[in-house]
């Protein structure tokens, strides 16, 4: 009796530890940690891996600009059709391949190819923090 009432005490005391730990995250916080899972699992080269913490990082404050622009757009008055006219523009857009994406590596900047999956979830997130901010998710 006298063991489990330890255990029961130290699970509780752990839980209450780690819940304490945890923060909570904005909505454009957790839509680039998808991105950046997603990604990685798109990445198949054997010599290099996503760093997944990095690249969630990165692709915050730039989907935090879309996430801003729907808040914008919102503010204006602009109709929710016409905000779902625009993420999906954009969602084309970049799937078409109209945006440019370039890398700089070494100091150079270079024009990358994505694969054509990785184009429609970064276009895909895109357009979802765009209407995240429109509707003013947290």
């Amino acid at each position: 009796m006298q063991v489990s009432k330890v255990c029961f005490a130290t699970l509780l005391s752990l839980s209450l530890i780690l819940t304490g730990c945890s923060t909570q995250r904005t909505i454009v916080q957790r839509n680039a940690d998808h991105l950046a899972w997603q990604m990685a699992d798109q990445d198949f080269s054997a010599s290099l891996r996503t760093q997944v913490p990095d690249t969630a990082k990165n692709l915050t404050n730039f989907l935090q600009r879309f996430y801003d622009e729907g808040k914008k757009m919102r503010a204006a008055g602009v109709s929710e059709d016409q905000a779902l006219a625009v993420a999906a523009l954009l969602r084309e857009r970049i799937v078409q391949g109209q945006l440019p994406s370039n890398e700089t590596f070494a100091g150079k900047t270079y024009t990358s190819a994505q694969s054509e999956t990785t184009k429609k979830l970064v276009a895909q997130t895109i357009a979802n923090t765009f209407i995240d901010g429109y509707n003013g998710a947290q």
